[in-house]
């Protein structure tokens, strides 16, 4: 089975185990335990400046918000009427949205990108709850990346041409030492704000920033734009992130 196909067999799996749980859920609280949590997340990667080549010169650069979703587990435990410790795991889709302009030979062309990173978060949160149902918290979150791909558009010259990446974790994008571009492992913080009513349904709201450096330092192989992945001049790649969810309790 491939990345693709693996990626949505275990989507649709955890979302049939949500729907069930869901169901199952008739009696929940809020006292803590586990639950169920899905929602939807904005994204983008701190990806910096292409350098140009010979005649081919970037004239403009802009990084925004992809949307993905995410899903999972999560587990409470309450300390008393206003501190608890909560740890989530969840599947969840990151990336960017890049779009960049060049010129060559007097003529203009534009570099459009979708990438997405399709990673396993673990978030790891003190709560401070104000009464019974509303609670802000922060936290780590570490976060492993599973594979990373792209849809790709080039126009150019009343031309289009759309094409797809490979993962960006295959064997396709190691270099000659067998190193990939990007890291797999990330570090970084969220803070959010949550309510979650006695029936034990909730929703809530996070931002997310990771602090380690994407980048493969050890990589020695080259990669344009039309991999769907550029380093830049400055090589510091980061996740920034919102997301907003609901939860289930039981």
């Amino acid at each position: 089975m491939n990345f693709s196909k693996s990626r949505k067999v275990v989507l649709a799996g955890l979302f049939s185990i949500g729907m069930i749980g869901i169901s199952a859920a008739k009696d929940g609280n809020n006292d803590g335990g586990f639950g169920l949590k899905g929602g939807v997340g904005f994204s983008t990667l701190s990806f910096g400046e292409p350098k140009d080549v010979e005649s081919f010169n970037f004239k403009n650069n802009k990084n925004t918000w992809k949307v993905g979703g995410m899903v999972g587990v999560t587990y409470e435990k309450r300390f008393g009427d206003h501190f608890a410790l909560d740890i989530e795991a969840l599947l969840a889709n990151k990336g960017v949205k890049r779009q960049s302009t060049y010129s060559i030979l007097g003529k203009d062309g534009k570099f459009t990108l979708k990438g997405n990173l399709f990673s396993l978060d673990v978030p790891v949160s003190a709560k401070f709850y104000l009464g019974d149902n509303f609670n802000i918290y922060a936290g780590p979150y570490f976060l492993y990346i599973m594979g990373g791909a792209a849809k790709f558009t080039h126009d150019f010259d009343g031309k289009t041409q759309t094409k797809n990446s490979s993962n960006w974790y295959g064997d396709d994008y190691k270099d000659i030492n067998g190193e990939l571009p990007m890291n797999r492992f990330d570090l970084g913080a969220n803070v959010g704000l949550e309510f979650v009513s006695n029936g034990g349904f909730g929703v809530g709201a996070r931002f997310q920033k990771g602090f380690l450096d994407l980048t493969n330092n050890d990589y020695k192989g080259t990669l344009t734009e039309s991999d769907g992945l550029i380093m830049g001049d400055k090589k510091f790649v980061s996740n920034t992130g919102f997301q907003v969810y609901t939860l289930i309790r039981f």
